[in-house]
């Protein structure tokens, strides 16, 4: 226990005892005082103590300082000090990822898919400068000697990805890729043929009978003519039928008897570009209305300007009218059959108002007719202002004097 602690507590103790002591003094002198006193008044004879009361000196409860010196030297710490170092442990830090030694063309094809088209920034395999290259799959490039054999592949093949060709092998030359022709024969036959065209089918007759005859409608459809009776209403050379392949070809609606006045198919001639003029006024052309470009823009006559919009272009393969501004095709409205139909320039979707039969007349001028409605190209009332209609009407017989709403005129 500390000195100062215990000195002190010896300090305290002796306070409280000297006031232990003064307070049992003062008792007793009390005590001693009564006892006189009582004494008096009970016997008067005894005589009165004169004695002076000494009085009682009062105790001295200072504490007296401890006098003895404080030792503050420390006390020395004898345990031996072990002098040894302790030896450092060091933890060796192994790193166990493996190096990476992947060559740097094969990591680039790693995420490039077959037929991508490849050129060597580096480590190029044929060492020349511009050599595109196939990539081909596990890890082999072949080169492409031309552009004409590169056309065969794709048409973009010279839109290539520029990678280090470290590690990739070279392989065979490419040479031109023939791409095999898988359009059904029945669709190539009628490719170029006539809308109206009899056919009979010497293979894959959808009627099973081998002696059908069907109509060329247009569009690889074929509809069936289901009597004579019905046939003579399209035209007496019906029987002279061009004998055919029918695989892939659509069997249409079977033929009801016709009573629009019918163009034979054998007037169809070649492609024509220019402009269409109307004999009802000079210089008044086919036009779309406005010159826009937009689907559903009316087809109508005005005034012959030159502009694009009245240039049109006549494509017997597919059998459309396209204003060259546009690329579009004149259609009739919502492929309707009823007479008095808007003409419209819409896009070209292969549908049945978007075909037309293209006949000469003996006049030298030409007629349109669609064969979807029988009906044929028309200027509605045989109107002479600007921007009159264009729609389709009944055909009318060549020296009919209404003819010559539908005749055209190219320049």
């Amino acid at each position: 226990m500390d000195k100062k602690i215990i000195i002190a507590i010896v300090v305290l103790f002796g306070i409280i005892t000297c006031l232990v002591i003064s307070g049992v003094i003062g008792v007793i002198a009390l005590v001693v005082y009564q006892s006189s006193s009582s004494s008096s008044s009970t016997d008067s004879t005894t005589p009165v103590d004169t004695t002076p009361v000494v009085e009682a000196t009062p105790v001295d409860t200072t504490p007296t300082p401890d006098t003895t010196p404080v030792n503050t030297t420390p006390t020395p710490d004898t345990t031996p000090v072990n002098t040894t170092p302790t030896p450092m442990i060091l933890d060796t830090i192994h790193d166990s990822t493996p190096i990476d030694t992947t060559p740097a063309g094969i990591k680039a094809v790693s995420n490039i898919s077959i037929g991508t088209s490849v050129k060597c920034s580096a480590n190029d395999p044929k060492k020349a400068k511009n050599a595109i290259y196939r990539y081909m799959g596990n890890n082999t490039l072949s080169h492409y000697p031309s552009p004409e054999i590169a056309v065969t592949y794709s048409p973009t093949w010279n839109k290539y990805t520029t990678i280090d060709c470290q590690g990739l092998t070279l392989g065979s030359p490419l040479v031109a890729q023939v791409s095999a022709d898988t359009t059904p024969t029945g669709i190539k036959a009628v490719s170029n043929m006539a809308v109206g065209t009899s056919v009979k089918c010497s293979s894959n007759d959808p009627k099973k009978s081998g002696s059908a005859v069907y109509r060329y409608m247009g569009n690889n459809t074929i509809s069936w003519y289901p009597s004579v009776a019905v046939a003579d209403t399209y035209g007496k050379d019906w029987n002279k039928s061009t004998s055919i392949d029918c695989k892939g070809l659509t069997l249409g609606k079977t033929l009801t008897a016709n009573t629009t006045p019918v163009i034979p198919a054998t007037t169809i001639v070649t492609s024509v570009n220019g402009t269409m003029h109307t004999p009802l006024k000079s210089n008044f052309c086919l036009d779309v209305y406005g010159s826009t470009t937009k689907d559903n823009a009316n087809v109508v006559i005005t005034t012959c300007s030159g502009n694009d919009s009245q240039k049109i272009s006549y494509d017997p393969t597919t059998q459309t009218l396209k204003p060259t501004h546009s690329g579009k095709c004149i259609s009739v409205k919502g492929n309707s059959k009823t007479a008095d139909t808007q003409l419209i320039q819409s896009t070209c979707d292969s549908s049945v108002g978007q075909i037309w039969q293209k006949i000469v007349n003996s006049d030298k001028t030409v007629t349109f007719q669609n064969p979807n409605s029988g009906k044929c190209m028309d200027i509605k009332d045989g109107g002479t202002k600007k921007n009159t209609k264009v729609i389709i009407n009944n055909c009318k017989k060549e020296d009919a004097k209404t003819s010559a709403n539908q005749k055209w005129t190219w320049i």
